[in-house]
């Protein structure tokens, strides 16, 4: 499986507060975007956090990945990975290997602007040795 990985969140419109919560990190990134700029001139990086969970107890896929976003609380989650790279992306997770995950973009469709969805990307940090 490829280091850095982009992939579009499925099974949003399934949760809870969907889509409020797309729009609180939209809301988000857009002002960490007006604020691009440090003191000094440097661009502040300031991404959104993700973090990945495995559920193998999922009784739909046994490779399920949940994606969760912790700014939103105690209701972080917002969907899955989808299922075939979930499929590649679960022995990494089982096998203990560290991904480093965060928004890439809000998606937000001028034709359906209340349906946002979501794109991921993810980067391999670490590797557990065998």
């Amino acid at each position: 499986m490829s280091k850095r990985v982009e992939f579009k969140v499925v099974g949003l419109t399934f949760m809870e507060r969907y889509p409020q919560n797309l729009q609180t990190v939209q809301a988000f990134v857009v002002e960490a975007q007006t604020k691009q700029l440090g003191w000094n001139g440097e661009v502040v990086d300031e991404p959104v956090e993700v973090v990945l969970i495995r559920n193998a107890a999922n009784e739909f896929d046994e490779n399920a990945v949940e994606v969760h976003i912790p700014m939103l609380g105690r209701r972080s989650m917002i969907g899955h990975v989808p299922r075939d790279l979930a499929a590649k992306l679960a022995p990494s997770l089982d096998r203990g290997d560290v991904w480093k995950c965060e928004v890439e973009t809000v998606l937000v469709s001028s034709e359906n602007p209340d349906q946002p969805g979501i794109q991921i990307v993810i980067e391999r940090a670490t590797q557990v040795a065998a």
